[in-house]
């Protein structure tokens, strides 16, 4: 299978850097002498990727919460960066998966094959995944009633990618439709 490679670490990747990081794995061991392959695939990712931004089948964050992003259009969107584990769920619908060096994780994954990524801090967690998952702070006082802290509790820490398996699997994950849409300062107006 074809793989993004990241250098070892890597939690997150500029949103400006996806198209040449899937362009290239896509056509790293494919005769392109010229480029042509890889220049039409990025050309084609130029104009997919925001899309997937926008319609949230990518997942973008903000750069210095690394919460939902609150634009993700335009100039602010290539300010925007992509978790390791959000990219590695894109990109397995595609055919590919991310490579972290030393840490080589398919995306097509199930939640127990070590998938989890980087443990992280309870608060860092609720701040990640709040705006989707408004019960979270509720469900984390009650995980080891509820079978959350089984499910994505690493010992150190708490697993993103499990954690939000979990709550899918339990419908605490807001629908797309159900989400808030930032409102616009022209909204109302009228000429």
């Amino acid at each position: 299978m074809k793989a993004i490679k990241l250098p070892r670490g890597t939690r997150f990747v500029s949103f400006s850097e996806l198209p040449h990081l899937i362009a290239e794995a896509i056509w790293r061991d494919v005769d392109d002498e010229l480029g042509v392959g890889y220049g039409g695939a990025r050309l084609n990712l130029e104009t997919e990727l925001p899309r997937a931004a926008r319609d949230g089948t990518l997942k973008v964050r903000d750069p210095l919460t690394f919460g939902p992003h609150p634009l993700p259009v335009g100039s602010a969107l290539g300010t925007a960066v992509v978790l390791v584990d959000d990219l590695r769920s894109f990109v397995a619908d595609r055919g590919l998966q991310g490579e972290v060096e030393g840490d080589t994780v398919a995306t097509q994954s199930s939640p127990r094959d070590g998938s989890e990524g980087l443990p992280m801090k309870r608060a860092a967690l609720v701040e990640m995944v709040r705006s989707d998952w408004p019960t979270i702070e509720a469900d984390l006082k009650d995980a080891s009633r509820n079978g959350l802290k089984e499910a994505a509790h690493l010992g150190s820490g708490w697993s993103l990618a499990r954690a939000t398996m979990w709550a899918e699997a339990k419908g605490k994950v807001k629908a797309r439709s159900e989400k808030s849409v930032p409102a616009s300062p022209w909204s109302g107006l009228s000429r």
